[in-house]
Order: C-alpha cells, then structure tokens, then sequence
C-alpha cells in the first residue's frame, strides 16, 4: 500500500511541476495512471491502521485535485472555444460560396 500511495504521489507531483504547460494528452496519460494506482489500492485489504497511518498522505494528494482539475477545466475551455471558431468559420465559408449550381446546357447543333 505504501509503495502504491508513493507512486500516487510521484506522478502528482511530476504533473504539478509541468501543469501550467500541460497538454490534453498528458493530462489523459496521468489520468490513466492514477486510475490504474487507485484500482490496485482499492482491491487491497486495507486495515483501519493502515487506513489511519496513510489518511494524511491521501489527503494531501486529495487536496492537489482541485489544481488539477482547474487545468483540466481550462483546456475544456480552450478545446471549446476552438470548436466554436472552427464551426464559425465554416459558417462564414459557407455563406460566400455559391449557392446555385449550373445547369448543364445543351445545345441543338441541327436547328
């Protein structure tokens, strides 16, 4: 259980140190991870005096979320704000193309 909580607290604290310039795809790694960890520690039989003995730690690591998940937060935005350009500017291509399509014309060489 312990080796589990420092891994926990490894990763964490790799992701604090390059949070402000983190990318989706290394938010979505660390989350796989710490997804992983957090299995492995829930399907071990944990005594009340392990339990006790680790609260702190988990609380500490606890507290970090919110400072992640503001990061987290912040690339919804951002990735939103992309789509919502994207999809206006299709829009605005769409108004200054053509609407009409040109009928083929044929033309009667024997009259």
């Amino acid at each position: 259980m312990d080796s589990l909580i420092g891994k926990l607290e490894i990763i964490t604290e790799q992701l604090l140190g390059s949070l402000q310039f983190a990318k989706q795809e290394e938010l979505e790694d660390f989350i796989e991870q710490r997804q992983a960890l957090i299995k492995q520690l829930v399907e071990l039989k944990i005594t009340p005096d392990q339990a006790s003995f680790h609260r702190n730690r988990v609380i500490a690591l606890l507290e970090k979320d919110s400072i992640i998940t503001a990061r987290i937060s912040e690339i919804q935005v951002e990735n939103q704000s992309g789509i919502t350009r994207m999809n206006l500017a299709k829009k605005q291509k769409a108004t200054y193309e053509a609407d009409y399509v040109m009928d083929p014309f044929m033309f009667d060489k024997k009259k």
